[in-house]
């Protein structure tokens, strides 16, 4: 088999797939858990990082202006290192971002769909010598839902990508370092209900 088909055929499935079902009323509040795993880049702690596949979770809620729009809010997070706390010191160190969000259904029969949006990103790190950073990021997503049994509960997949900028308090940040970056690629499965 060709490498087009290789690429084409996984999508023309997908696409079959997601058509066959009714899609039901898309109508009210919606809210979703996803769980799965991705890739943060960037330079968030003065060092570039680079992490491997880790856990990626984010939740959402919100509703649906018509059809075909939904409107709402998202928040996920990594954690790089757990919280600790002893006597002599703290240490851990995160990353969060809490958006509202876009998302458009192209057509009523098929949820395919692609998402949008804009919020703030909050890095925290509890180490006694590391600043703490705030900011803002966008993402960009897209995916597709299939309803399970009763026409409430679905499941599906998520593309995202998301980028932003931090800015840090320089208590111990070198002046040239206290704006950074970050992007974060993961792919995640959900459940949701609508």
């Amino acid at each position: 088999m060709s490498k087009k088909a290789n690429i084409i055929l996984p999508f023309l499935f997908l696409h079959f797939l997601v058509e066959a079902q009714n899609p039901g009323e898309l109508k009210g509040f919606y809210g979703s858990i996803n769980i799965g795993s991705g890739i943060v880049n960037g330079n968030i702690s003065g060092t570039e990082i680079r992490t491997t596949l880790q856990f990626a979770m984010h939740f959402s809620v919100g509703y649906f202006i018509n059809r075909s729009v939904q409107l709402g809010l998202t928040g996920n997070g990594w954690l790089f290192e757990p919280y600790q706390s002893t006597r002599t010191e703290e240490n851990g160190e995160s990353l969060s971002n809490s958006m509202i969000y876009i998302q458009v259904y192209p057509t009523y029969h098929c949820r395919l769909f692609v998402k949008g949006g804009y919020g703030i990103s909050k890095y925290i790190n509890n180490h006694p010598d590391k600043d703490n950073g705030k900011g803002y990021a966008f993402m960009a997503a897209a995916g597709f839902e299939h309803h399970l049994g009763k026409k409430e509960m679905l499941w599906g997949l998520q593309l995202s990508y998301q980028n932003g900028k931090l800015r840090y308090n320089g208590i111990f940040t070198p002046v040239n370092q206290l704006h950074r970056s970050f992007q974060v690629v993961d792919l995640t499965l959900f459940i949701g209900l609508d």
